[in-house]
Order: structure tokens, then C-alpha cells, then sequence
């Protein structure tokens, strides 16, 4: 099949999609969300705390995912996690695992684990993954290979 420059989606169009997914996204947010400005109660970590435990498995203990894989939720933004959330639920965020895991939630029990991950810290700050012990070990050449001498020293002639 030959491609051509109209079956190439336009930027214009690609944008579009993109405000609607985002307006999609607000919307979401705008249903479980109340209405009441900054004073709202945004959920309840404790109790997210007991659900979180199904994600678990592939988001890591306290929402610290050794696999970069899957999301680091620790710290993240409440109403980030909660649009997420909503996102995957209406299908304009495709996951099958993660729409599957949290189906059967009510808007409170998402609240809930959204305020728990918001309250968690990664041990190495927003977004930091531990350094798997293998790449840890690894040295850093900055001779080119062949080059000789040790990992780490300068290219000889540097």
C-alpha cells in the first residue's frame, strides 16, 4: 500500500483529537469531582491505602514500580490519577489491565486511591526508579570500545 500525503493525518486533525481527548478527560474529571472549589474532599488515603493493594503487582509497593513498564503513581498529582482513572474507565485511554483492575471501583473508591498515591513519595523523588543492581554494576566507558585502558578513563590521546 502506497502512502500518500492525504491518507497522512494532518496536524490539524491530530490536534483536534487531541482536544477532544482532553475535553473527554476533563469531563470525567468535572463527574466524580465535586463541585466545590479547593475545599473538596478529595478522598481518603487511608482507605485507598486497603485497595491499593491489587495495584500492587505491577505499579510496586506504595506506587513504586521497579519496571519501567508501569507508571511510577507515587506523589503523582491527585487529579492527574483520578483523570487517568476516568480515562481508562471510558475508553479514551486504552489498557486492558488497567481498565480491567479498577471496573468495578465506584467515582469514591478511585477518589480514595487517587489520594493515597498523591500522599506516597518515591524514595528517590517525583518520577525516580530504584537502579536495578545489574545496571548499578555496570561501568561507564567513555574510551570508545578497543580504545584500552580502564572503564571511565579518557580516550587515550584525550
Amino acid at each position: 500500500m502506497r502512502t500518500t500525503a492525504s491518507s497522512v493525518p494532518s496536524i490539524a486533525r491530530r490536534d483536534a483529537i487531541a482536544r477532544r481527548a482532553l475535553a473527554a478527560a476533563a469531563l470525567a474529571v468535572a463527574t466524580i469531582l465535586p463541585a466545590h472549589g479547593d475545599d473538596a474532599p478529595r478522598g481518603d488515603a487511608a482507605r485507598g491505602r486497603g485497595l491499593a493493594d491489587t495495584c500492587t503487582p505491577c505499579h510496586g509497593p506504595a506506587g513504586v514500580s521497579e519496571s519501567p513498564a508501569f507508571p511510577i503513581l507515587a506523589g503523582q498529582q491527585y487529579d492527574y490519577l483520578v483523570a487517568a482513572m476516568q480515562a481508562y474507565l471510558s475508553g479514551t485511554r486504552q489498557d486492558s489491565i488497567m481498565s480491567g483492575a479498577i471496573r468495578t471501583l465506584s467515582p469514591g473508591e478511585l477518589a480514595d486511591l487517587a489520594a493515597y498515591y498523591a500522599a506516597q513519595r518515591s524514595s528517590g523523588g517525583l518520577g525516580s526508579r530504584p537502579v536495578p543492581a545489574t545496571a548499578a554494576a555496570a561501568p561507564t566507558a567513555t574510551a570508545p570500545p578497543g580504545a584500552g585502558g580502564s572503564p571511565g578513563a579518557p580516550a587515550a590521546g584525550a
